[in-house]
């Protein structure tokens, strides 16, 4: 869960909106801060509110979604690697969460 904010690491973009909506989806009302305060704030509530796993489920749904467009990506521009790339990295964050 470290690398999460790392594009590089985990090969998605997640933004404050995103974390924000996370909790709600796992019923946690979570303030808008920096992208750092906001995950670490999602992850102690739902550490506190034992959601710890329900929030990594949605992270993962969240990663599903953005991995099926980097999907249409490559179907559309199959020459272009760092799209195959990122979908590996996308796995392997699901796979760190406990989801593959």
């Amino acid at each position: 869960m470290d690398n999460i904010l790392s594009l590089n690491y985990s090969g998605i973009y997640f933004s404050n909106h995103d974390f924000v909506e996370i909790g709600k989806r796992v019923d946690l009302n979570i303030a808008l801060k920096s992208k750092e305060i906001t995950l670490k704030n999602l992850i102690d509530s739902a550490k506190k509110a034992d959601k710890y796993e329900d929030m990594k489920r949605e992270i993962v749904k969240l990663a599903d979604l953005r991995a099926d467009k980097y999907r249409e990506l490559l179907e559309l521009y199959p020459s272009v690697l760092p799209i195959k790339a990122l979908i590996s990295k996308v796995d392997r964050l699901k796979e760190e969460l406990g989801a593959c």
